[in-house]
């Protein structure tokens, strides 16, 4: 059995001093098993899948993958060079030529669809899962229009992990129906006083290693409903 874990800096462990652990590390230890970390910094939910896809065969049934579900703001491009890339608001010129009319409904449409396609993946190995939003939540109400079947069981909370660790509630929303007019045009996620308490503490907007152990512990907890 083996851990793998996709997602963005969460993920990843951004912010994190060179001698500390991201919580895959902590849940590795905890199972007495390997891992395997696939977090990059800035991802976007196509990017994750893109990699999930592409590592599908390394995943067993007896492995268990964690799924951090990136901001769906943030969307992807391609280029001969580089080929699929996450892009997001702090490559703005990009980011707004990309944008041009598309919709909300556009944005909460494909962040269903890569969900479903996630966990259909997923499902098919028959290996556990946990899937958890860093910032914002997926509403039930906006998916059932799609008529996709997403299992809401796989998810650590309805919360984010960003609620569950910061001692102030954020109410801030992934979806960008605020653009073009937005004046943070540099940031795609909560401003930097939602990230507070002992969890956050020496870091910007990503968890400290304390606040990775608390993660590992979350789910944890939550994979030992699956048995």
């Amino acid at each position: 059995m083996a851990v793998f874990c996709f997602g963005d800096s969460w993920a990843r462990g951004a912010e994190l001093k060179e001698f500390e652990k991201p919580f895959v590390h902590w849940l590795s230890a905890e199972l007495g098993t390997s891992y395997v970390n696939y977090g990059e910094d800035d991802n976007s939910l196509g990017m994750v899948l893109n990699t999930i896809v592409s590592k599908s065969k390394e995943i067993t049934v007896d492995d268990i993958v964690i799924v951090i579900v990136p901001p769906d703001i943030r969307w992807y491009d391609e280029d001969e060079e580089n080929g699929f890339y996450s892009l997001t608001l702090w490559q703005r010129d990009d980011y707004f030529k990309f944008l041009k009319n598309k919709t909300l409904e556009w944005f909460i449409y494909h962040h269903v669809l890569f969900i479903y396609a996630i966990q259909k993946i997923l499902n098919d190995i028959g290996c556990r899962y946990v899937m958890a939003h860093n910032y914002g939540q997926l509403n039930p109400d906006e998916c059932k229009k799609y008529d996709l079947s997403i299992d809401y069981s796989k998810f650590l909370s309805n919360e984010s992990l960003t609620n569950l660790l910061s001692t102030r509630r954020s109410e801030w929303k992934s979806y960008p129906t605020h653009l073009p007019s937005c004046h943070r045009y540099d940031e795609d996620g909560p401003p930097t006083h939602e990230f507070s308490g002992i969890y956050f503490e020496g870091c910007c907007d990503h968890p400290n290693e304390l606040g990775h152990r608390k993660i590992s512990e979350l789910i944890f907890k939550k994979l030992n409903q699956f048995k």
